[in-house]
C-alpha cells in the first residue's frame, strides 16, 4: 500500500476554539441531513468522528482497517 501524507492535525487539537469550530462546521454540513450514525477510520478519523457524531448528536462507529 503507497503511503499518504497526512497533515498534520496537532495545532488543530491544541486550540480547542479552532477545534470546536471544525466541528461546528461539521455538524451545520450535516445536520439537515437523516444521520443516524457517524463511521470514521482510525487514528485521525476517531478524533473527529467522536466529536462531530456527539454534535449531530448519533451513535459513533469506530472502523478498523483488517489486520
Amino acid at each position: 500500500m503507497p503511503s499518504v501524507d497526512f497533515g498534520n492535525v496537532t495545532s488543530l487539537l491544541l486550540d480547542p476554539v479552532t477545534f470546536q469550530a471544525v466541528i461546528n462546521a461539521l455538524k451545520l454540513r450535516y445536520m439537515d441531513q437523516v444521520i443516524t450514525h457517524v463511521a470514521s477510520t482510525e487514528s485521525r478519523g476517531f478524533i473527529f468522528g467522536t466529536p462531530s457524531a456527539l454534535a449531530l448528536p448519533v451513535a459513533f462507529v469506530p472502523v478498523r482497517r483488517a489486520r
